[in-house]
């Protein structure tokens, strides 16, 4: 039988269905809206005991919003560090150099000076050992115009350069002073998951009758992802052990990609260079919430009994730095002026971050795994001061000379920043002529990818390495 339906009865079905919907929609919101809730609890509760600035948060947030615009609700206007990620798993792997990637850092120019130029280009600036962009033979230096056939330009770089989910083909080749770019051969690499070693390159270079180490360390990290064995922290140990058995009597600590990382890593390296050494000397001073402060001995990350490799003889120390220099690495600046002259080498400011963050993720064991949050919180906790009570470099440290990079192998005496190090060391004159001619011919800097490295700009404390002040 047919059945017909009469003006009358479509409204009703209408009518109904319409009932119908509005009772789904208000299941499913109730349900969202209660998970939300839940999140979000939590994350308060978290934020008001640890947060360095939880008087500021409001004092009726929406509990009902999207966890990620529950977080950025509530942040201090003061801030601009602290983050949360949906995964507390892939915030803590982040945070120890392991993250998907294709392997190189690059710098981005546009080609030109011309402001009706939109082409860039984008320079090499390292490749991570054991990825696939090293394995391809992508090294420093190497400029790239075209990625997967199509020119770089200020509106598409983005697209092409960052998205890991297709195979990048890179045409790699020469700029010229005029912008032009040549291509000699095209690469192509697969975005994998890859481990960074912190440790990029160490020497020792006889220079001026001196003995100069030279170190690019390139992320404060003390060991390896899913490993509690802090090998990366030994092998740190190990080149001061070498530089000192070398006869070391100068430093250079490059620091111009090192965004920062593990507190921990950042005062042993302090300790081995520090002048006058003394386990009960002061590298940091922390501030909580309740202004309370708890100083750091530059020995406290040491095992018991432990002797670090100081090299003993220093009375300055040479740090090459740039935009991307952040966090721990302005931690080892700031905590060592007191002790020694610390000269700053670089072509811009730092990043001016004088606080520090800790991970929180929901390690409650009174509730079945599969039922805690499985977000992850990196809020700011600690302003830090150094021995002096000196805080003040929230707009970033200037460099003392002035550079632009020329990308040229690091270790090369011919490298820019390099250069003007050891120039110093000898007592040479280090002249804005001198370092023009080392320069790269480019247009103005538009970025880094080091600004997207996953983790980018941290100081962080794990929470069981320092006493409590609570």
């Amino acid at each position: 039988m047919k059945r017909i339906f009469t003006s009358s009865s479509r409204w009703m079905a209408a009518l109904c269905c319409a009932a119908l919907i509005a009772s789904c929609q208000k299941d499913d919101v109730p349900g969202q809206v209660k998970e939300n809730r839940r999140v979000n609890d939590w994350i308060l509760v978290n934020m008001e005991r640890e947060y360095y600035w939880n008087d500021d948060i409001p004092a009726n947030p929406n509990m009902d919003q999207d966890p990620l615009e529950f977080f950025e609700s509530i942040l201090s206007s003061e801030d601009r560090f602290s983050w949360i990620q949906e995964s507390g798993d892939e915030l803590s792997d982040n945070l120890s150099g392991k993250f998907e990637s294709f392997g190189y850092e690059v710098k981005l120019y546009y080609r030109t000076n011309d402001p009706n130029d939109n082409r860039i280009a984008a320079v090499v600036v390292y490749a991570y050992d054991g990825s696939d962009a090293a394995s391809k033979g992508l090294e420093r230096g190497m400029w790239i115009g075209e990625v997967n056939g199509e020119e770089l330009t200020d509106g598409n770089y983005t697209e092409l350069l960052f998205d890991t989910g297709q195979p990048q083909e890179l045409a790699v080749g020469q700029l010229d002073a005029e912008g032009n770019f040549t291509t000699e051969e095209t690469v192509t690499v697969q975005a994998t998951e890859i481990q960074e070693n912190p440790i990029h390159y160490h020497n020792i270079i006889e220079h001026g009758g001196r003995k100069v180490g030279y170190l690019v360390y390139n992320s404060f990290i003390p060991g390896p992802a899913d490993d509690t064995d802090e090998i990366y922290d030994q092998a740190l140990k190990d080149i001061f052990s070498n530089f000192k058995a070398g006869g070391v009597n100068e430093l250079i600590l490059d620091l111009r990609y090192n965004l920062g990382g593990a507190v921990s890593s950042a005062t042993k390296l302090a300790g081995y260079i520090m002048q006058g050494y003394q386990e009960d000397k002061i590298f940091a001073i922390y501030e909580d919430n309740e202004e309370e402060l708890m100083a750091l001995p530059v020995s406290i990350f040491y095992e018991e009994g432990e002797t670090p490799p100081n090299l003993g003889t220093l009375n300055r120390l040479y740090v090459l730095v740039s935009t991307n220099t952040a966090s721990a690495s302005e931690l080892i600046i700031n905590g060592l002026k007191p002790y020694m002259e610390v000269t700053l080498i670089g072509d811009d400011v730092t990043v001016g971050k004088n606080v520090a963050s800790t991970t929180i993720t929901d390690q409650r064991r009174n509730i079945p795994e599969n039922e805690r949050i499985k977000y992850g919180l990196q809020p700011i906790i600690y302003k830090i001061y150094n021995s002096q009570m000196e805080s003040d470099f929230e707009e970033g440290f200037e460099p003392d000379i002035n550079v632009e990079e020329n990308f040229a192998p690091f270790g090369d005496m011919n490298e820019s920043f390099l250069s003007a190090a050891l120039s110093e060391i000898s007592g040479g004159v280090v002249t804005a002529e001198s370092l023009r001619k080392l320069a790269t011919q480019h247009g103005q800097e538009i970025g880094s990818s080091l600004d997207r490295k996953p983790g980018a700009g941290e100081m962080f404390v794990k929470p069981w390495e320092l006493p409590s002040q609570k």
